[in-house]
C-alpha cells in the first residue's frame, strides 16, 4: 500500500477545514444535511444548467448533487469548487455585490466576508487549491466528522491488512 499522508487544518474563525488525502464523497453527507441545489463554479458543458438570471451553472435538485458526486468519486470528472442553496427562488435574489462576493470565493479561494450567505441558506463551500488541498467551510463543523471517520477508518484497515499480509510472508520464510 502506497502511504499517503492525511493533513487536516481547522480555522475555528471562518469554519473552513483544509485537507489533504480526504476526499469528499457522497456517503459523507448525512440525508438531511445532502445539499438541495449547487452553483458550480467551472463544470463541463453537459453537467448542469445555465442561470440566466444570475450566469452560474446550477445543479437543481438532489438527484442532480449525487448523480454529480458520484461522476467525481469515479474519477468520470474533476469535481469543480462548488456552494450550495436551499432553492432557485432564493438564489435569485442575490444582489450583484453577492453575486460578485461568491465569484471571489470561488477565485480567491477565500472570502470578503463570511462564506455563508443568508439568502443562500448554505451549509457548504468546497474548493480545490492549487497545491491540490481541498478547502470546505461548514456552517456546522460536525459534519466534518463524518468524513474524517471514514477516511480514518479505511487507512486503519488499509494498514492492519497490509502489517497482517507482511507477518505472513515472514512467517512462511
Amino acid at each position: 500500500m502506497s502511504r499517503v499522508n492525511l493533513y487536516v487544518h481547522y480555522d475555528s474563525v471562518t469554519n473552513h477545514i483544509m485537507t489533504r488525502g480526504i476526499d469528499l464523497v457522497l456517503e459523507d453527507f448525512e440525508s438531511q444535511y445532502m445539499p438541495n441545489n449547487i452553483i458550480l463554479a467551472q463544470a463541463p458543458p453537459e453537467v448542469g444548467r445555465f442561470d440566466a438570471q444570475t450566469n452560474f451553472k446550477v445543479l437543481r435538485n438532489k438527484t442532480e448533487v449525487a448523480n454529480y458526486f458520484e461522476a467525481s468519486s469515479n474519477a468520470e470528472l474533476r469535481m469543480s469548487n462548488w456552494i450550495d442553496f436551499e432553492n432557485m427562488e432564493s438564489m435569485h435574489q442575490l444582489t450583484a455585490n453577492e453575486i460578485a462576493e461568491i465569484l471571489y470565493l470561488f477565485h480567491a479561494n477565500k472570502g470578503l466576508k463570511s462564506a455563508f450567505f443568508y439568502k443562500l441558506q448554505n451549509n457548504y463551500v468546497f474548493l480545490r487549491l492549487p497545491n491540490g488541498l481541498l478547502k470546505v467551510f461548514y456552517r456546522f463543523v460536525s459534519h466534518f466528522y463524518s468524513r474524517f471517520q471514514r477516511v480514518i477508518q479505511a487507512r486503519m484497515v488499509a494498514l492492519v491488512n497490509e502489517s497482517r499480509s507482511l507477518f505472513l510472508c515472514e512467517k512462511k520464510k
